[in-house]
């Protein structure tokens, strides 16, 4: 090891070329880092320039080989911390001149080489440092270094530039300015014993030229200005003599450091805690806040820029300024007009390769033309790059970027080529690399054509590279992180041509590609000013405003293409078990959580099934739910599947609570897992709610009535035809008709042209839509018709993701009908954006497709076509087949009654049309219509119960007191953790717990008797006289009913379905007579995803009916 002796150092100096004077010496400026190393070579970086980082001394996913040949990497950085898992550390046992160099493979007449003791991008909390020693992270856990010890090590590796050793606290803020004091204090300290001899060594003194001290004083400007005026003090006495021949600290410092990361969180926590004045730091308080990475907000960026400018002010503009932890090139841009900041890591660059993304994006945005390259949001703006994890890329054969040529696309000038090992393999070996002996042999058996220069395969597609990442391939990982370096230095290359040329020097795909600008700076001449970058700063900050306007600054691509790589990779081998170990946890969490659920001490009913629980009472309103009000109040527990306890209550305020809140509680797992295996998202069409109620308005409505009254009359003339032909001519005959699916088939035709402008001609197909293959009623008759409650293997699927790997025929199926609807969806999609859209249309396909295609629109109105696709499937079958339930139960009553079908006849035909107008089919025009629909949607609502689960702790006011299971009358619930609560408290609520369940049951609420009557059972029209005072306290959407729900999420279409109901009834019951075919005793209902007519001891839904022409 050698440890004592002098070493050859490098020398590393910096001349400013150019600055623009009018921003002053904050402004963005070019230089030139120069690093004359021990063998005599000089390597040259112009500036703004870029730092690539390091992970345990090697540069993430890159061989030697490609460290040595890749073009943007010149500078690296490398933080010690990684080595001291071992003592003394590897590195210091190297025999050579540069021990670290040497250990990372790197050339000495081309890598400039920095070293730090901490890594800037590890974002994990620390201890706090001492006043002697300051603490790293390494594989064995923290470890304290000593100055000394770091300046010993420091001496040893011999990197090319250092960074000083400063107090940045690494534990929660915010600070006490007794904390930032402290850390001013130490950090000079430590830089002081940073610029002291080397004990042992004779004649050691660091050069001034080689330090690069930390800037510390966390987000207090005057904290950040008296260090940096520390910097500049004279020194007396004993300090003097230790650093001498310096006469200050800032005489020995090469140039000035930045660390975003911790100055990031301290603005994030500062925002919300901190008081107004600068001045004053807040107290610390106990809070959770790990140091971020995501990209600045628009409001932090500028605090930031001050903050850095308030540690510049006092010091040397003649100096590097370096900065850690940007997440962006936004951040980027930003720091180098407003600070003039000259050299950047690029870790953003190198973490999009960790995940998947293949950046592509180009500086300056071009004026004319079409962009390219990343995915379009819908706000207008692009992404940086292509997560190519997404399956998008599946069969996307084009090269990684759009702006940059790959090898074997290039004809006379390289110097359009990306020149990484993505885009431009080369097929000869380079002659920088030697792999083995038979390069040499190679080369010297070349003919000069060989030599003439590399040649290029095609360069690796998106697609290749999109199944490497889903393989677990590292050499995917290794094609992007040479990729992105090679994009970022590009970018960086363009800024330098800007700012020394302006926007016209640039032609895309960009001019040169090793980022090298030309200026007539003679070796020895000094750092000069002038005044010719003023010309293009005007131009540079409207380059920057319009890249801002192009590409996206929050990093949504970062985020999703991080939870794809972590999806993926979490089906690997170590991840799998990991899964299933999570899996199992919550197999038995589920098990144990209601010995400490809230809902603990609630009274419940017996359960008839451990696998069911009371699910089948709830879902069919059975009338033993009375018996449980009765018995248990309006506030009790029921057992869901596999046992778990979820609130029950009937309670209106209670219930109002939970469906004004949607946001604390949202569907289940369970829920979610049918929904989506039919409709696909089902939560994100919700987001667009206000984008799609103009199609659902009153004005609306009115003008699809006549579709209404098109399809229905369509009808009638085939059951009158029927009816005839079935009986010879003679029309008073009853004729049995199947009315639910006739009424399905109605109500599909009718949103089919109401909403989407497509005619599916439902009605004029066969009578049984099975001999229909692949029709869309086909598809969702299946999934309707059949079963009550799902069976077991789709229970287990739903409650434990585990299962879902089993295949079973039902799941293929709806596989199926799903992708028969969004088929559908693609092509009246095509066909509408093809055909052009009406600009006042209203219909809900034509406002899904401006939301789609109108550039005009806010951004909180844009939908893609993979939201506009989601609502089909859900428009489709909650457009048609809650409609077609609700109007057989309608026919069904009015066969039972036959007094008040012969009434309800009357009144319609009083009407001296046909085809009335919506507002004939007004309450104040046809009373007794109004209130057959009403009593109809309270008896036979198309979903008996709704259910919901806690996303949060939290606290539901009930109306009255309820009797928990010991038969105490209690306020609230009380949960462990909050034994201490105050026992005065009077106010009426029920305790719930995060992930608790709650059910609403809908259908019990419209027919509980202490709201509607002893008759609430009961088809009873006439009740809507005089609607009982109770029901005022519903929270419906509608009519004091929960038919429609209530709250944020209630039905949006619920006006659609009432003309639609009406319209039908008027058409039907002014034509035709209904008797039931069955004796009433007979019919029942059949649950599954809404309640559907059947007939006792038969398979599937139905309503057989008895039919016949009405007498004039």
């Amino acid at each position: 090891m050698i440890g004592s002796e002098e070493r050859m150092r490098s020398e590393a100096s910096f001349h400013r070329i150019l600055q623009c004077r009018s921003r002053g010496l904050s402004g963005p400026r070019l230089g030139r880092l120069t690093v004359k190393k021990p063998g005599g070579s000089e390597i040259k970086i112009d500036t703004p320039g870029i730092i690539t980082s390091t992970s345990r001394g090697i540069v993430p996913h890159l061989t030697r080989d490609h460290v040595q040949s890749a073009e943007a990497i010149r500078w690296v950085y490398m933080a010690f911390e990684t080595f001291l898992e071992r003592t003394p550390p590897i590195p210091t046992l190297i025999d050579a001149n540069k021990p670290l160099e040497t250990l990372a493979g790197l050339k000495e007449d081309k890598h400039v080489l920095s070293m730090s003791l901490r890594d800037p991008h590890d974002v994990r909390e620390m201890p706090p440092n001492g006043n002697k020693f300051m603490n790293a992270n390494c594989i064995r856990g923290v470890k304290k270094v000593t100055p000394e010890q770091y300046r010993s090590f420091v001496h040893i590796c011999n990197p090319d530039l250092t960074i000083a050793l400063s107090d940045i606290p690494f534990t929660p803020p915010p600070f006490s300015q007794r904390r930032i004091t402290k850390s001013i204090e130490r950090s000079t300290a430590w830089l002081s014993a940073m610029l002291s001899p080397v004990s042992g060594v004779t004649g050691d003194r660091h050069h001034p030229s080689n330090i690069f001290v930390q800037m510390v004083g966390d987000v207090s400007h005057p904290a950040r200005r008296t260090f940096a005026e520390s910097l500049n003090e004279k020194l007396l006495g004993r300090e003097a003599e230790q650093v001498k021949p310096f006469k200050c600290l800032d005489d020995g410092v090469f140039g000035y450091a930045f660390d975003l990361v911790p100055l990031r969180t301290s603005l994030l926590v500062s925002d919300k805690l901190a008081p107004d004045d600068e001045d004053v730091m807040p107290n610390r308080r106990t809070i959770d806040s790990k140091p971020l990475t995501q990209p600045l907000s628009e409001e932090i960026m500028p605090k930031v820029v001050e903050l850095l400018r308030a540690s510049l002010e006092p010091l040397s503009p003649e100096k590097p300024r370096l900065v850690t932890g940007t997440s962006s090139p936004h951040e980027v841009l930003h720091l180098i007009r407003d600070v003039g900041v000259d050299a950047f890591d690029v870790s953003w660059a190198q973490k999009a390769a960790d995940w998947g993304i293949a950046l592509d994006f180009v500086f300056p945005v071009p004026k004319e033309g079409a962009l390219k390259g990343g995915n379009v949001r819908g706000d207008g703006k692009r992404d940086l790059g292509h997560n190519l994890y997404s399956s998008k890329y599946t069969a996307d054969f084009s090269r990684l970027s759009d702006w940059l040529l790959d090898g074997s696309s290039q004809t006379e000038n390289v110097t359009n080529v990306c020149p990484c090992i993505a885009c431009a393999p080369h097929s000869t070996p380079s002659e920088e690399i030697t792999h083995a002996s038979v390069d040499i042999l190679y080369r010297a058996h070349a003919t000069d054509a060989d030599r003439a220069g590399p040649s290029y395969d095609p360069p690796f597609t998106r697609a290749y590279i999109h199944h490497l990442l889903h393989t677990h391939e590292m050499s995917a990982h290794t094609l992007l992180a040479a990729h992105n370096l090679a994009a970022a230095d590009t970018f960086f290359a363009a800024v330098r041509s800007v700012l020394s040329h302006g926007a016209a020097h640039i032609h895309h795909p960009h001019s040169h590609p090793h980022g090298v600008f030309h200026a007539d700076l003679h070796p020895e001449t000094e750092t000069f000013v002038s005044e010719d970058l003023d010309a293009h700063f005007s131009l540079f900050e409207e380059e920057i405003e319009r890249f801002c306007a192009t590409y996206d600054s929050t990093l949504r691509l970062f985020g999703e293409a991080k939870r794809d790589w972590i999806s993926v990779d979490y089906a690997r081998g170590k991840g799998r078990l990991a899964r299933e170990k999570a899996k199992q946890a919550q197999f038995v969490y589920r098990f144990v959580r209601p010995l400490f659920s809230p809902l603990r001490n609630l009274p419940s009913p017996p359960s008839t099934s451990f696998i069911y629980g009371n699910v089948n009472e709830v879902r069919r309103a059975s009338p033993v739910l009375e018996e449980w009000y009765k018995k248990y109040g309006k506030v009790m527990k029921c057992k869901g599947r596999f046992g778990e306890d979820q609130l029950f209550t009937i309670d209106t305020r209670a219930i109002n609570h939970i469906l004004t809140h949607s946001f604390d509680y949202q569907k289940t797992k369970e829920s979610r897992f049918f929904l989506s295996r039919l409709l696909g998202n089902a939560e994100k069409h919700m987001q667009q709610r206000k984008i799609m109620n103009p199609s659902f308005s009153t004005s609306s409505i009115r003008d699809v009535t006549p579709i209404f009254f098109e399809k229905a009359l369509r009808m009638c003339d085939m059951w009158e035809t029927e009816i005839i032909s079935e009986n010879r001519n003679t029309k008073d005959v009853w004729t049995n008709f199947e009315v639910l699916s006739w009424m399905s088939r109605a109500t599909l035709d009718i949103i089919g042209l109401a909403g989407f402008h497509h005619d599916f001609n439902s009605l004029d197909g066969p009578d049984e839509p099975q001999s229909r293959p692949d029709s869309l009623n086909d598809a969702i008759n299946f999934l309707l018709r059949n079963g009550d409650l799902p069976g077991f293997l789709t229970l287990l699927k739903a409650s434990f993701p585990i299962f879902r790997i089993i295949p079973d025929k039902r799941s293929l199926t709806i596989r199926k009908a799903r992708n028969t609807m969004l088929r559908l969806g693609e092509e009246l999609l095509l066909s509408r954006q093809q055909g052009g859209v009406l600009e006042k249309g209203r219909d809900l396909l034509s406002v899904l497709v401006r939301a789609n295609t109108d550039s005009e629109l806010p951004v909180s109105q844009r939908m893609n076509n993979e939201d506009v696709l989601a609502q089909v499937p859900t428009f489709l079958i909650a457009g048609h087949e809650t409609t077609s339930n609700q109007m057989s139960w309608a026919l069904f009553e009015l066969a039972r009654h036959q007094d008040l079908q012969s009434r309800l006849r009357q009144e319609l035909r009083s009407v001296p049309t046909d085809i009335p107008s919506a507002d004939d089919l007004s309450p104040e025009k046809l009373p007794f219509l109004e209130k057959i629909v009403r009593e109809t949607c309270r008896l036979h609502g198309a979903v008996s119960s709704i259910v919901r689960i806690a996303t949060k702790d939290d606290i539901i006011p009930v109306e009255e007191p309820y009797i928990d299971s010991n038969g105490k009358v209690c306020h609230e619930i009380r949960r462990v953790i909050h034994l201490l609560r105050s026992k005065t408290r009077s106010d009426l609520n029920v305790r719930i717990g995060k992930g608790d369940g709650v059910v609403i049951p809908i259908l019990a609420l419209n027919r509980a008797k202490h709201i509607w009557g002893d008759d609430a059972a009961e088809f009873n029209p006439d009740r809507w006289e005089r609607p009982p005072a109770a029901a005022k306290s519903i929270p419906g959407l509608w009519s004091d009913l929960m038919t429609f729900s209530g709250g944020p999420r209630s039905c949006i279409g619920f006006r659609f379905a009432l003309v639609e109901m009406k319209v039908i009834l008027f058409t039907l019951v002014r034509r035709f007579e209904f008797s039931l075919a069955l004796p009433a005793e007979h019919f029942g209902v059949r649950s599954v995803a809404f309640l559907r007519p059947s007939v006792r001891g038969e398979k599937g839904a139905q309503l057989p009916l008895l039919v016949k022409l009405c007498e004039e």
